[in-house]
């Protein structure tokens, strides 16, 4: 390939098409060829994807050459630093992510095995000064819908955001569209995630749930109190033909509510919301563990006392508050022990 290239007879400028029809190469998604000098020596160097489809799937690379002064000498490819055979690879974008001014490139791929094929994203660069990727380990990449470049976290720099996009599946539960965002700082990526607004009452709860384990209990208890008072929140239960699920939801909604009042020193709050998850849904789980609440606000004591009170109630009925939690394999679980500590 490196002779072919550096011979003269190879149309580099139109991306190979004569290399490209005699291989019989596969279509590819992204970009087949990009020129651009990645490892900051002022000469451009040479990628090309390479998709050969068969029987189905769809085997790739991308190989990487250096320029007309080097013989178009091959110095790395994608399966090189995945450290695995790759199908479907697509170069996703060239740009500067980390500052230094030379252009990196995004590589989606499935690396596959004996056990399968899993998602892989690359991110070639010689920021480091050697040729190497870095991308996040371990990034869950099913269900990555697209990958785009943008700088979304207003630092200058550009970042890597995948979209992942899911097909109902009532064996993972409700889920909701994502992006996750790669940010470079200074030594690595990081990855934050930021999901759509919530559909489902469950994902609005979970939110709250996330804000209450940060220890910011007056937003914690504004967004219990929004999702429980949201009819336009849709039951996924009721969506899948299983019953409701609102019924156990909205009681818990306002019964952390009141816990969240508690730890802001609204005791008068607090006794408001127990009171209303306790007489509003008092048939429900969470509805009764509301009125041990109650009553202990009631007797002045200690919300400690109440909290064990609480899970003593709860231990024997273990099995149906795990009924109540089970929305999917691709939703956190809610134990009894995380309740009201």
């Amino acid at each position: 390939m490196s002779s072919y290239l550096a011979g003269g007879s190879a149309d580099i400028a139109g991306c190979l098409p004569g290399l490209v029809s005699a291989w019989e190469l596969a279509p590819v998604l992204g970009e087949r060829c990009v020129f651009a000098d990645i490892d900051g020596d002022g000469a451009s160097e040479f990628a090309f994807a390479v998709n050969a489809g068969s029987d189905g799937a769809s085997p790739g690379d991308v190989w990487f050459f250096q320029g007309t002064d080097e013989q178009f000498r091959l110095f790395s490819s994608a399966r090189v630093l995945a450290n695995a055979v790759l199908e479907d690879v697509v170069i996703e974008a060239a740009a500067d992510l980390t500052g230094d001014r030379f252009p990196d490139l995004v590589i989606s791929a499935r690396a596959c095995g004996g056990e399968g094929c899993e998602g892989r994203l690359l991110i070639a660069s010689a920021h480091r000064g050697a040729f190497g990727d870095l991308a996040p380990a371990r990034l869950d990449l099913s269900g990555l819908h697209s990958v785009r470049v943008e700088d979304v976290t207003g630092d200058g720099l550009q970042d890597v955001v995948l979209r992942f996009e899911y097909r109902p599946d009532p064996e993972a539960g409700p889920r909701r569209d994502t992006e996750i965002a790669l940010n470079w700082a200074g030594l690595k990526f990081f990855d934050t995630e930021h999901a759509e607004a919530p559909r489902y009452l469950f994902h609005a709860i979970t939110d709250a749930d996330a804000t209450f384990d940060s220890g910011n209990y007056p937003a914690a208890r504004a967004q219990y109190e929004a999702a429980a008072g949201n009819t336009a929140l849709v039951d996924w239960r009721v969506e899948s033909g299983q019953g409701s699920g609102h019924r156990e939801l909205v009681p818990y909604a306002l019964l952390r509510a009141g816990l969240a009042a508690q730890r802001s020193g609204d005791g008068d709050g607090a006794l408001a919301l127990f009171s209303q998850a306790a007489n509003r849904y008092g048939s429900s789980l969470h509805g009764q563990v509301a009125s041990i609440f109650q009553a202990a606000v009631e007797r002045e004591l200690a919300p400690a006392i109440a909290c064990t009170a609480a899970e003593d109630y709860l231990r024997p009925q273990a099995a149906r508050y795990a009924r109540i939690w089970d929305y999917g394999y691709a939703n956190p679980t809610h134990e009894i022990s995380d309740l009201c500590r």
